[in-house]
């Protein structure tokens, strides 16, 4: 098991929110075929999860992810034709 569980979450609000468990991250791309979230040690030099987004509802991927609290430090990966 994850150590951070994801689920579908939601496609608003866009960007990246905090939820009772965890966090929400909703992004945009027209032409991504995936989008990963990447969380970071507190020095945000290393990269200790890369957790793909489960869902894409038109236009937007988007996952509610259990355990990362505020302060976390993090990036998108996205994958696609211009990646």
């Amino acid at each position: 098991m994850s150590a951070h569980p994801v689920s579908p979450g939601w496609m608003e609000p866009l960007g990246v929110s905090l939820t009772e468990d965890g966090i929400n991250v909703a992004v945009f791309s027209t032409h991504a075929t995936a989008i990963e979230f990447c969380l970071f040690d507190e020095t945000g030099e290393i990269e200790i999860a890369r957790i793909l987004l489960p869902m894409r509802s038109f236009d937007i991927f988007h996952g509610a992810i259990a355990g990362i609290r505020p302060g976390a430090r993090y990036g998108l990966r996205a994958y696609g034709p211009w990646a």
